[in-house]
């Protein structure tokens, strides 16, 4: 080891988009000159003062990476929100979520403009078309680049770590999807089709590696009610399809079953009331995991039966 350069080192076997928040977290925190490059990058506008900067700040169950509020050159206070990706998909609806958030902040008086933006490395900036949904965009690849121009060992070592989430991101569009992951969601699947039939979970056909997000289509709660679970965070989502624009009604009618475990959140277009329940891990056995998964199976079947007892009562 005392004879390899830190970029030969292999101790890393992957980087998930929360290191890169926390990473890049810390430099705008620490870095003045890191933060006025980024910050001029993603924006166009030069700083007076940053107010304020929000790691994974969460408005109305929608949640985003990071949050940047400043005062630009011009006195205008300015709201920067920033989505981080590697290789995931993004999620419905997720860029228009962000440019609901910004229009938010602006009649709540938080900012008088604002800036959505998307960093993730050049070919997944290149190969997804919602990209083109944010104000701007910065590749990981140019972050790389303003790390090692400064030739410290601590920014190179940040360097490395960028370009390992972009050889990520490579192996990730050349292999789509996951052997292991894969089996990890079919043995789910048969899992439930044996001991959960009434949520008709959506088969899944093939996985890419990491993806934990499982989908429960019952016909009874079709189309207006879906049941996801999101393996990775802890979620079950039971999604109330367009009722973002009603949720204050939505929320009266589903006051008997908010619990201190049980919130119900604004999701894009959609409302969502959320339980709290086990995570799982798609690269582990998915023996080892079977008492977290149960218990999220049952915590489903509660949820269909509440959203059976919702349709037939009419109150949804």
């Amino acid at each position: 080891m005392k004879n390899k350069n830190i970029e030969q080192l292999n101790d890393v076997q992957s980087v998930n988009e929360r290191n890169i928040d926390f990473l890049l977290f810390e430099e705008l925190k620490v870095n003045p000159k890191f933060k006025k490059w980024f910050i001029g990058k993603t924006t166009k506008k030069k700083i007076k003062k940053v107010e304020s900067i929000l790691h994974s700040p969460t408005a109305k169950g929608s949640q985003f990476d990071l949050l940047i509020i400043f005062i630009a050159g011009s006195g205008r206070k300015h709201g920067l929100i920033i989505e981080n990706k590697i290789s995931a998909t993004a999620q419905k609806n997720q860029p228009q979520r962000y440019c609901k958030r910004g229009e938010e902040g602006i009649k709540q008086g938080e900012w008088k403009e604002y800036t959505t933006s998307i960093i993730a490395p050049e070919e997944y900036l290149k190969n997804d078309q919602k990209v083109k949904e944010y104000n701007s965009s910065l590749s990981y690849e140019e972050i790389k680049r303003m790390f090692l121009k400064n030739g410290s060992k601590r920014d190179k070592f940040k360097g490395w770590i960028i370009q390992e989430a972009i050889d990520q991101n490579r192996r990730g569009y050349t292999q789509k999807t996951d052997p292991k992951t894969s089996e990890f969601h079919m043995k789910f699947y048969r899992y439930v089709e044996k001991n959960y039939p009434e949520l008709e979970m959506t088969e899944p056909l093939s996985r890419a590696s990491g993806q934990t997000w499982i989908s429960f289509l019952p016909k009874k709660l079709k189309p207006k009610i879906t049941i996801i679970y999101k393996g990775d965070r802890g979620f079950l989502d039971m999604e109330f399809k367009n009722y973002g624009s009603k949720f204050d009604n939505l929320s009266r009618k589903l006051k008997p079953f908010i619990k201190k475990d049980r919130k119900l959140f604004l999701t894009g277009k959609s409302a969502s009331l959320r339980t709290i329940v086990p995570k799982i891990n798609p690269t582990l056995k998915f023996e080892s995991q079977i008492k977290g998964i149960k218990k999220v199976l049952r915590t489903a079947k509660k949820l269909l039966n509440m959203g059976i007892d919702l349709v037939e009562e009419k109150k949804i």
